[in-house]
């Protein structure tokens, strides 16, 4: 699935896909498992191949707030602050077993 995620964005050569792919690690989450929550650094960007993943806040009343779902053949990060180094502000949950790739 992922060297199929790769070559339909056509930017790439078929040895750059290969080599990228010789770069990602398989990791299996729980239900309910966290790839990152609100308040720590998100490190990794993950291709999901199998699970859904949902993204949410606690409001300022201390809702718990879904804003997103992830579903397989997407990526998951937060990506404001892979980008920053900030501390999220948002978490991001399996709520299904999953299977990714970092």
């Amino acid at each position: 699935m992922l060297r199929q995620f790769f070559e339909n964005l056509a930017l790439f050569s078929e040895a750059e896909v290969t080599h990228f792919l010789s770069l990602f690690e398989e990791r299996t989450l729980d239900k309910n498992e966290y790839f990152v929550r609100e308040g720590e650094k998100c490190k990794e960007i993950a291709f999901i191949q199998s699970g859904i993943f949902r993204s949410f806040y606690i409001s300022e009343e201390g809702k718990d707030m879904t804003y997103c779902f992830r579903f397989p053949n997407d990526l998951i990060a937060s990506c404001s602050t892979f980008i920053s180094g900030l501390p999220s502000r948002e978490t991001m949950q399996a709520i299904s077993e999953a299977e990714i790739l970092v």
